[in-house]
């Protein structure tokens, strides 16, 4: 079976939130035929036996990558995985990883899907050429707030730890599914304001767990001075973005909280604060408790 994928163009072509709804249902329900068709074309990278040091990008939760166009290689600790056109990669939650474009030329696009809570949150990513490489860049992101949350991550899981293909195929099917379903009945788009602040808000839930996280780096992904791109989110919001991005950190933490297999070191990590000392005094002087205390309360989950 081929897949049709009109590669945009960047960043004249961006698609809009709706056209990234469709193009994203049109890609499951192609992936879901495919699979019934016999070909399971999903893997998974290993598992992390611990979280690892040194690594300044990974998620508490499952990722899905799609690859519509082109290929892309994740560097791991333990190796290196490639996902080629028309395949799919599932990274396991608290794998650490890094995302490259695997060839020099040729079109590059997929879509990435992750579940944070209660937030379905995906996006469409192409390649554009820096200097003599080329580097990733989310075209436009979205994120919605489903029912039955629980029911994709299960999937995601379930893709992320099944043994043989049968298994797989079976929850790819389930993840499509429940995916195309929840992006068709979802209200217009949950972020607010002018696309450029759409398009902040998403990257900013997208790369929470990283450490390296800056307003520098925002304006370079939507093309926009920093300076101007902190007026116009405190215009649009009411928040600076320093001040937006520690506090969707500290509602992840506390959710990663609920979860007593991490300790309040690995939650502080994972929610892009990688000194312990440091994300409890912000904790406690949010929430009037520290991370431990918290964990006893109703205060997380």
């Amino acid at each position: 079976m081929t897949w049709t994928f009109p590669l945009p163009r960047v960043p004249a072509q961006t698609p809009t939130v709706p056209e990234l709804r469709r193009l994203t249902v049109h890609t499951l329900r192609t992936l879901a035929e495919r699979t019934r068709g016999g070909a399971c074309p999903v893997a998974s990278a290993p598992a992390p036996r611990a979280l690892a040091t040194g690594w300044p990008h990974w998620h508490p939760w499952p990722e899905l990558f799609v690859q519509l166009a082109g290929g892309s290689r994740f560097a791991t600790p333990d190796g290196e995985v490639r996902v080629e056109t028309q395949h799919c990669l599932v990274i396991p939650p608290l794998l650490a990883h890094r995302e490259h474009v695997a060839r020099p030329r040729g079109g590059f696009a997929n879509l990435v899907f992750g579940l944070s809570g209660r937030q379905l949150i995906y996006h469409l990513t192409v390649a554009v050429a820096d200097g003599d490489r080329r580097r990733l860049h989310v075209l436009q992101p979205d994120m919605i707030e489903p029912a039955n949350p629980q029911l994709g991550l299960a999937a995601l899981i379930g893709l992320s730890t099944a043994a043989d293909e049968d298994a797989r195929a079976g929850w790819l099917l389930a993840f499509c599914a429940w995916t195309a379903s929840a992006i068709e009945t979802a209200p217009p788009p949950g972020f607010t304001g002018s696309e450029r602040i759409r398009r902040t808000h998403g990257l900013i839930l997208a790369r929470l767990g990283s450490a390296t996280l800056s307003v520098v780096q925002l304006g370079a992904w939507v093309g926009c001075h920093p300076d101007h791109l902190g007026r116009l989110f405190r215009h649009e919001t009411g928040e600076t973005i320093v001040g937006h991005i520690r506090r969707q950190r500290l509602e992840r933490a506390r959710e990663l909280l609920a979860d007593e297999n991490l300790r309040v070191a690995d939650v502080a990590r994972l929610v892009g604060m990688p000194d312990p000392a440091y994300f409890s005094r912000v904790f406690r002087r949010t929430y009037g408790v520290p991370p431990g205390t918290a964990r006893q309360t109703s205060l997380v989950g």
